[in-house]
């Protein structure tokens, strides 16, 4: 019997053809899901976007009203922004009871000198010097030209027709911007202020009897000025001590030793003035031992956020040879540093692909009404809406169904 060459040839090309088949099925399936993805982040994003720059762009005209709507005072404004939400209302706070106390603003808050920065014609082109988009990441398919070029021409008419933005993973500018600094002894003036005006809450409160609307009128008002002193004096001394020494790989061991004191005594002062100790709530804590107790943790917290500040947190290692040799030096904060190192050192538990995940998922249900049924059962109550839909993107995703 004769080997029939052409039944042989004609088999194999079936195949192959099959093959193509079933990889531009493949190619066609994983576009589609990948432009969906871009869809969702697209829009996920262009709202991100809009919220930002409606706050940034109110942060920084509220800041110009008090700088002056001038180069100067739009670099002011930007400066102060940039530091994030927590510094800004910071600022801002300050800033405007120094302006209500007749004070000049753009006296209190100088620009650093530097003649390379970027300057601004308006509060517009410095929000956007602020606020970006963020991009879609880059995506990956393989080393096929029939599934590269397809997914091109799909993406390409989702982003023609305004669906997604385009793939491009945002970078950062190289660009040189103002910076600023507060004039720290004229906010000291007015921590003393404060200072009259706690001491005079607290005698006015202890005239009336507990309880009252008098003694808890004038101990809200009491616990108000604590917090405003406590929160002032905190960040003017800590930014002087940063300003003194900036912690480098050169920075020497005197310079750590005083850093370390320096921050202790500030941190601390926060809950003790005189021989009164204030809980988080500016009351007084009478007891004696629960009042060393108290500071005592509010040491350990410092200590550990000096500790913290000391370390690489990728390797573990110490920023610098001496901020090491101090530490080591000092049991108590090597006990820390120990603790904080052995964390950031342990080996890290694999991470579980995505295709791993979906293929375990598969292996507990192999159909899609058991991985339902058991999502559906994990739910106190009825389901929400938005619940089974998230649900359906799963099976969808996990079992490749419409």
């Amino acid at each position: 019997m004769g080997f029939n060459f052409g039944a042989a040839l004609g088999g194999v090309a079936s195949q192959i053809v099959e093959d193509i088949d079933e990889q531009e099925k493949e190619v066609k399936l994983r576009t589609r899901t990948i432009l969906d993805r871009q869809v969702a982040q697209t829009a996920a994003n262009q709202k991100e976007y809009k919220e930002n720059k409606k706050k940034v762009t109110e942060q920084l005209s509220a800041l110009t009203n008090l700088f002056g709507n001038t180069p100067e005072g739009i670099a002011k404004a930007r400066a102060i922004v940039a530091g994030g939400d927590t510094h800004f209302n910071y600022m801002f706070g300050k800033l405007t009871s120094h302006a209500e106390n007749k004070g000049d603003v753009n006296k209190l808050y100088q620009l650093t000198p530097n003649a390379d920065t970027v300057g601004f014609k308006n509060v517009e082109e410095a929000t956007g010097s602020l606020v970006k988009m963020a991009g879609l990441p880059d995506v990956k398919l393989g080393t096929s030209n029939f599934g590269a070029n397809y997914f091109k021409k799909a993406q390409q008419q989702y982003i023609d027709a305004g669906l997604i933005q385009t793939a491009v993973t945002d970078k950062a500018d190289v660009v040189n911007y103002a910076t600023g600094k507060l004039d720290l002894s004229l906010l000291k003036t007015k921590t003393k202020t404060m200072e009259q005006m706690k001491n005079e809450f607290y005698a006015e409160r202890n005239k009336h009897k507990v309880d009252s609307p008098e003694y808890k009128e004038f101990d809200t008002k009491n616990k108000r000025v604590v917090n405003d002193i406590q929160e002032e004096s905190v960040t003017l001394k800590i930014a002087e001590i940063e300003a003194a020494t900036k912690a480098s790989a050169d920075v020497k061991y005197n310079e750590i030793t005083k850093t370390y004191a320096s921050s202790d005594k500030a941190y601390l002062a926060k809950y003790q003035q005189g021989k009164n100790v204030y809980d988080d709530d500016g009351q007084i804590i009478r007891d004696k031992s629960k009042a060393a107790a108290f500071l005592q943790q509010k040491k350990v917290e410092n200590d550990t956020k000096f500790v913290v500040g000391q370390i690489n947190p990728v390797d573990g290692t110490y920023n610098s040879p001496n901020a090491g040799k101090f530490i080591k030096n000092t049991p108590h904060l090597n006990d820390i540093a120990k603790k904080v190192i052995t964390t950031i050192q342990q080996p890290k538990k694999p991470q579980v692909s995505e295709e791993e995940k979906i293929k375990l998922t598969k292996e507990k249900y192999p159909e899609p009404s058991g991985f339902a049924t058991s999502r559906i059962n994990a739910i106190k109550g009825q389901p929400s809406e938005k619940a089974m839909q998230e649900m359906f993107v799963q099976i969808q995703r996990i079992y490749q169904v419409d």
